[in-house]
């Protein structure tokens, strides 16, 4: 996997690709989805898969003391995509210039100056740009003045999220409550109910394992056996 730190260090080589935009902090399964949905299509167009993260993340830039925990280092996530098959991630520093940048130039410089994308597969809930100005539907638009398809993903009910949350604030010995309850009011309000009982359960859990984070060694272990039991969860709900 090529990793390409900053517009600047784009060559020609690297335009033509299909590619998708996030924090893909986790790399859970729906960002799972959204890697299967991109390699599907660089199959087809014969064209290399790129991932665009950015460092820090947004909500690290503009809110440094409330920000929740992460769940990947950079370093951690960029293995992860790598083992995901993802071809190429191109790394962009986000600071005032970037945070400034309109939506309707991000998606001219880095998308198609920079990228000449072909495809794009985008969560339905995704912003970017100064004052997060764009959205899927812009892309679409955009899209389809310039030759390139947008493809949507419908939001992924984040109940990996929520608990892993829940574990690393643990391992941290931080408050994780306001984290799973922002997570619980982003939610589709269809899903809220049962993101509300995974947070009680998670409460319980977290009672019962929160004096194994004596040492790095026991926060890693642990966070593997949950995260593994969270999965094979996840899949059960995901056929309800």
């Amino acid at each position: 996997m090529e990793l390409i730190r900053g517009l600047h260090n784009l060559k020609s080589r690297h335009r033509g690709c299909v590619a998708t935009l996030g924090n893909f902090d986790g790399v859970h399964l729906g960002h799972q989805a959204v890697i299967g949905q991109l390699a599907e299509k660089a199959a087809v167009l014969h064209l290399p898969t790129l991932v665009i993260l950015f460092e820090p993340q947004p909500q690290e830039y503009f809110q440094p003391q409330s920000a929740p925990a992460r769940l990947n280092r950079l370093r951690e996530k960029l293995k992860a995509l790598q083992r995901y098959s993802v071809d190429r991630v191109l790394c962009l520093r986000f600071d005032a210039r970037l945070a400034a940048m309109p939506a309707e130039e991000f998606i001219q410089r880095v998308l198609i100056d920079g990228l000449g994308v072909r495809y794009v597969v985008a969560g339905d809930d995704v912003r970017f740009g100064k004052d997060r100005g764009g959205d899927c539907a812009m892309l679409q638009a955009a899209g389809h003045a310039h030759g390139f398809q947008v493809v949507p993903m419908p939001t992924f009910a984040p109940i990996i999220v929520v608990l892993c949350r829940l574990i690393q604030g643990l391992a941290l010995g931080g408050e994780v409550g306001p984290s799973c309850a922002c997570l619980i009011e982003s939610a589709p309000p269809h899903q809220r109910g049962l993101f509300a009982s995974w947070q009680l359960a998670s409460q319980g859990v977290a009672t019962l394992v929160a004096g194994a984070f004596g040492t790095n060694r026991h926060r890693t272990n642990l966070h593997r056996q949950v995260a593994q039991g969270i999965r094979f969860r996840a899949r059960q709900l995901s056929t309800l």
